[in-house]
């Protein structure tokens, strides 16, 4: 009997279908733009009776519910919240709202994952995202860990943004289509490549639009910035200590603009422009990458005995005869 895709790989490969939504619907925030909100914290070690299950609610998908007791925004920034004991060291769920302009009507979950002080004089928590979109920071926290400098001092809190891994999920193919989608051409080159592809797209953000609800029209980073500003409230920080990574820098700079008056240190490593077309990002992404192998190669040639050649230019062939050879003839894998 053939593996079948786990929660966590249908959630991350979904969510990088509507990546590129996530970088539009940034900048059509509306009146999100004006920040705003509670900001009173609550306890955040206490045990929580209200603690969010993904159970389905009103024959909507997995990851909805009414949300905690309560009138308003408020009663998103005064849930109480339960840590748990997982992986990643502690993890919570708690709600936020589906859409910030209807606080009263359905919520959903975000997933975050602490790593507690490793010293004796916490001074707070910091907020760590790799971007992406569609990241998982709740992977994060453990398989990309921090210089001593920064645990000693602070909780380290990862967390899943709305439509991703852990969190109130994006769902869009059956495990079988998805399998098929994962297996697609990733370079086309012919036209009925390139259409097998554009189909298979095209199925894909038909899948999102009929299997994840309303969800799909409120993953905007205005969305997830918002999320972070009641994660702030809810571990008890006046402030958002933040690090964001590529398009993590993203949300913490979306943050800036929404609530600059809560901003406290923040690492934006990587920047993303956020006035660029998702054309423009990717080709100053490629840009990056091409710098960066050409770092490499110098670096490498430096050293002497390169496998890949003994100049930028020859190493690059090789490693560009590699990838026409594993094209013409796959690499096994194993599923």
């Amino acid at each position: 009997m053939p593996n079948r895709p786990s929660r966590r790989r249908r959630a991350a490969v979904a969510s990088a279908a509507v990546g590129a939504l996530l970088a539009v619907a940034a900048c059509s925030g509306g009146s999100d733009t004006e920040g705003g909100g509670p900001t009173t914290p609550t306890s955040t070690r206490s045990t929580s009776t209200t603690t969010p299950s993904t159970s389905a609610s009103g024959g909507l998908p997995d990851g909805f519910g009414p949300g905690p007791a309560g009138k308003g925004l408020q009663r998103f920034y005064n849930q109480r919240v339960e840590w748990k004991p997982c992986q990643q060291g502690e993890c919570a769920r708690v709600w936020v709202p589906l859409d910030y302009s209807d606080p009263n009507g359905q919520a959903i979950t975000v997933e975050m994952a602490r790593l507690a002080s490793t010293g004796s004089s916490t001074i707070g928590t910091l907020f760590i995202n790799p971007g992406g979109p569609g990241g998982s920071g709740v992977e994060f926290t453990t398989s990309n860990p921090l210089d001593y400098e920064l645990t000693s001092h602070y909780d380290v809190v990862g967390f899943d943004p709305r439509g991703v891994g852990r969190s109130t999920p994006l769902d869009c193919l059956s495990d079988a289509d998805l399998d098929a989608f994962v297996a697609a051409n990733p370079s086309p080159e012919t036209p009925a490549e390139i259409k097998e592809v554009e189909d298979g797209w095209t199925h894909y953000v038909q899948g999102c639009e009929q299997r994840s609800g309303p969800l799909l029209d409120h993953v905007s980073t205005v969305d997830v910035a918002r999320d972070l500003d009641v994660m702030r409230a809810l571990v008890g920080d006046d402030k958002l200590h933040y690090f964001g990574f590529s398009y993590g820098t993203y949300i913490g700079a979306t943050y800036a603009g929404l609530f600059p008056d809560k901003v406290g240190r923040m690492v934006l490593d990587g920047a993303v422009d956020p006035e660029a077309s998702p054309l423009k990002s990717e080709i100053l992404q490629t840009k990056g990458f091409e710098t960066a192998l050409t770092a490499y190669l110098e670096d490498c040639i430096s050293k002497g005995n390169c496998p890949l050649g003994d100049s930028v230019a020859a190493g690059k062939q090789t490693i560009d005869s590699l990838m026409s050879t594993i094209a013409a003839s796959p690499l096994p894998t194993q599923s």
